[in-house]
């Protein structure tokens, strides 16, 4: 691991934590959306931070294969050719930056509406600010080593689940209110379709990206002559 991209991999584990944080408020303190505003909200930032991930996932993606065009890669211990894995990699990256988009195009675009719970606020702002500092900081310091990029995708596995339990969350919560509210039945089956749809999508963003940190997981760092300690003289 680098330290000097230390922080860059923090910014993927801000935003799975602060995604995590909404989920736990979703089901232990009422996942009901009874206010339109609170719901477009919500919608926003979740398609806001799927966009962000669409810009992560290639400059990611960029950065592990310049390592290679570097001829800074090699396979581990388990001995799976290099250009196996990294084939296994790109297929995933690729699928899990279509997911990414998929899912941000699943929400109906909406104005900027004011929320009714400034905590739940404050969770999906935290995570897609995170996610956005990320972008910038694979802009402009990239990764140094596979490891970085391992971790990077652990965490935005963690991120597209936590994402897939609140949009599952979100459909339950209309159903309900569907229920309870013949008048606005049109409008709640509409939303829970859509929080349906978005869920399926994000639980497939989920399976990509676990993929791609699967066979980076099998990539270790090539050292230079320069950088292999000298061997002890006897």
């Amino acid at each position: 691991m680098s330290e000097t991209t230390e922080d860059v991999i923090q910014h993927a584990g801000s935003a799975a934590r602060s995604l995590a944080e909404f989920v736990t408020e979703l089901r232990y303190r009422g996942s009901e959306i009874e206010h339109p505003a609170e719901a477009s909200f919500i919608d926003r930032h979740l398609a806001r931070a799927a966009g962000e991930m669409t810009t992560a996932l290639p400059a990611l993606r960029t950065l592990v294969e310049g390592l290679q065009e570097q001829d800074r890669l090699m396979t581990d211990f388990r001995g799976e050719p290099l250009d196996r894995v990294l084939q296994r990699y790109r297929e995933a990256s690729l699928a899990a930056e279509l997911r990414a988009g998929l899912l941000r195009s699943a929400f109906t675009a909406v104005d900027h509406p004011v929320s009714t719970d400034a905590s739940r606020e404050h969770r999906l702002i935290a995570a897609a600010r995170s996610l956005s500092e990320l972008v910038t900081g694979l802009t402009y310091r990239g990764v140094e080593y596979p490891q970085d990029a391992y971790r990077i995708y652990s965490y935005l596995t963690r991120v597209a689940g936590e994402m897939r339990t609140a949009l599952t969350l979100l459909k339950t919560s209309a159903e309900s209110l569907r229920d309870k509210e013949p008048r606005r039945h049109e409008t709640l089956e509409a939303a829970a379709q859509q929080y349906a749809g978005a869920s399926v999508t994000a639980g497939q963003l989920a399976s990509a990206l676990n993929e791609a940190y699967s066979a980076v997981g099998h990539l270790a760092y090539k050292e230079t002559q320069d950088e292999q300690e000298p061997t002890p003289r006897t």
